[in-house]
């Protein structure tokens, strides 16, 4: 079943729908603002955009490393 979702990232408020709850999408959100802010602390000339598509690459990068390292220790 499909829930209506309100999270906020970085001061901008999404409406989703999604098979998760509330409360482990806001735990989500949590972590991807504070990769974001890191990212602009980092480097202050982005862009929010800019910071946002960063940290979905550094984001994908973790996930991609994690699976590697279940498919190897298998």
């Amino acid at each position: 079943m499909k829930n209506k979702l309100k999270v906020n990232i970085y001061n901008r408020t999404y409406n989703l729908l999604s098979e998760e709850s509330q409360e482990y999408t806001n735990k989500l959100a949590l972590v991807i603002n504070s990769k974001i802010k890191g990212m602009m602390k980092a480097i202050p000339s982005l862009s929010v955009q800019d910071a946002a598509v960063l940290t979905a690459l550094d984001c994908l990068d973790e996930l991609s490393k994690a699976r590697s390292e279940e498919h190897t220790s298998e």
